[in-house]
């Protein structure tokens, strides 16, 4: 089963008016790596005192160290040569959380996949039992 997923992203900067679209792949999942260094990088950008950080700095550094670990490959917007860390220069923050919210519903959607074929599996095998229930009954 594909790991990664991709997603066609078109959407309207709220504050600016500019139009950013394009194609993006994402991870599924997360490796136990992965996980740290998003939690690296999320304390790279807000330093080592975390109770003094605004819940908006915050939501934004997260879900700027989520998708530095998420997206595997973005649209030419999202990138720029004096990138910090991709997309950081988008000014727009309904964006941000579009990308980002597209990042996670291809987690979720992976894993409901990964509950459907279980599911199906165990029909299978229960389908199987009973065929064989029958033949020796």
């Amino acid at each position: 089963m594909e790991t990664i997923k991709s997603r066609y992203i078109n959407v309207e900067g709220q504050d600016t008016g500019e139009s950013y679209k394009g194609d993006f792949k994402f991870k599924c999942l997360l490796s136990p790596l992965d996980r740290i260094n998003i939690d690296k990088q999320y304390r790279s950008l807000l330093g080592t005192n975390l109770h003094d950080v605004g819940i908006e700095a915050a939501n934004l550094a997260n879900v700027l160290s989520e998708l530095l670990f998420r997206i595997t490959e973005a649209a030419s917007f999202w990138n720029s040569k004096e990138n910090f860390i991709p997309g950081d220069h988008i000014k727009d923050r309904n964006v941000l959380l579009k990308v980002y919210e597209e990042a996670l519903s291809c987690e979720l959607e992976f894993k409901q996949e990964i509950k459907d074929k279980a599911e199906e599996s165990k029909k299978d095998i229960k389908e199987k039992l009973d065929d064989e229930d029958k033949k020796e009954g």
